[in-house]
């Protein structure tokens, strides 16, 4: 395996823009599609019984070594944009049958209580059709799962299960993919360009890493020891960055404090996101605050926090709107200021 410019141990999770995923015992344990979609178990091997020999993390995608009746296979869990990519492959010369069984559903915080009500109030759509899985949230966040196995898929109102299988001979892969996009057809073709290629996520991905490592900050007071731990934390900052389209608050990419747990926009999160921003790209740093007074309310207000999703932000809240009555102390002026310490434009402030 190539030598990779970050390897934080046995870490399994990959994020892309929007989504964000776990590989963890050779199967996805986790997914999320913003605020929209979610899996507690994506996608899982359930034939053969496999072990784990090795977990790895390098640039962005993790890899599992794993044995099987004594044929040795790799899993691979990749993102990048928007589009994830899981892969099995066989690594021996014997033939290998690989089962999957997974399932997706309306994104609820794995709330099952709320999941057909949001369903209900987005105008949640599950269908298959044509070896394809689609998903529309409120007719402008579609996801697209498909593979290049034999697929099939039971759909109900608001979740999905579906199987993959297939006979790996030596060097054989299979894919898994699941795209996000802002329209059925866009996410289908993605879908099956993801099939053609998988290991160009995986590669795009890299590229990326390595772009934004070239232009940290220089980590000068920084024990050597610490180097990787340096630059893991700007990998971890940017890669935190998302873009949300057709949302009328979040008009402006910012920072999800975790893609895994903590989806939306916060206040004050963002106003420290913003002062360590101004240290690598101050537009980034200006881009971070903006959304924050898109939410301001006409008493001057500005809500802690802007949800992904209206219809979560309203069952949890009991608002009908994207940010609740709540907000925190007033940060966004530091933030400010450091940003402009660091050669902010007087048009932002």
């Amino acid at each position: 395996m190539r030598k990779g410019m970050i390897l934080p141990g046995r870490k399994g999770e990959v994020v892309g823009n929007l989504v964000a995923a776990s590989l963890s015992g050779g199967s996805v344990k986790f997914f999320s599609f913003g605020e929209f979609f979610e899996a507690e178990s994506l996608v899982e091997i359930i034939e053969p019984i496999i072990s784990v020999r090795q977990q790895v993390w390098r640039d962005g995608t993790a890899y599992n070594l794993l044995m099987a009746e004594g044929i040795e296979l790799e899993a691979r869990l990749a993102a990048y944009n928007n589009t994830l990519v899981y892969t099995v492959s066989n690594h021996s010369p014997l033939k290998s049958k690989i089962k999957l069984r997974g399932g997706v559903g309306v994104f609820s915080w794995f709330n099952p209580n709320y999941r057909d009500k949001i369903a209900e109030m987005a105008s949640v759509r599950l269908e298959f059709s044509d070896k394809h899985l689609i998903g529309s949230y409120r007719d402008a966040y579609f996801i697209c799962i498909a593979s290049n196995g034999s697929m099939t898929a039971n759909v109900e109102k608001s979740i999905a299960t579906y199987e993959v299988s297939s006979e790996l001979n030596a060097g054989g892969v299979l894919a898994f993919t699941v795209v996000g996009a802002s329209s059925k057809d866009e996410a289908i073709r993605l879908a099956r360009t993801a099939l053609v290629n998988p290991s160009k996520i995986e590669e795009e991905k890299r590229i990326w890493i390595n772009t934004i490592m070239n232009r940290i900050p220089v980590s000068s007071g920084v024990k050597p020891e610490y180097g990787l731990l340096w630059k893991y934390m700007w990998y971890v900052i940017l890669s935190n960055r998302a873009t949300v389209w057709s949302h009328p608050v979040l008009k402006n990419p910012f920072n999800m404090p975790s893609k895994f747990t903590f989806r939306h926009q916060w206040l004050w999160d963002s106003a420290f996101h913003a002062i360590v921003l101004s240290a690598y790209d101050v537009k980034m740093a200006e881009e971070e605050l903006l959304n924050l007074f898109e939410a301001q309310k006409p008493d001057g207000r500005i809500p802690h926090e802007i949800f992904v999703s209206k219809e979560f932000c309203k069952l949890f809240w009991n608002v009908d709107d994207y940010s609740p009555w709540t907000t925190q102390p007033p940060v966004l002026a530091i933030a400010v200021k450091q940003i402009m310490d660091a050669d902010g434009d007087r048009e932002f402030l």
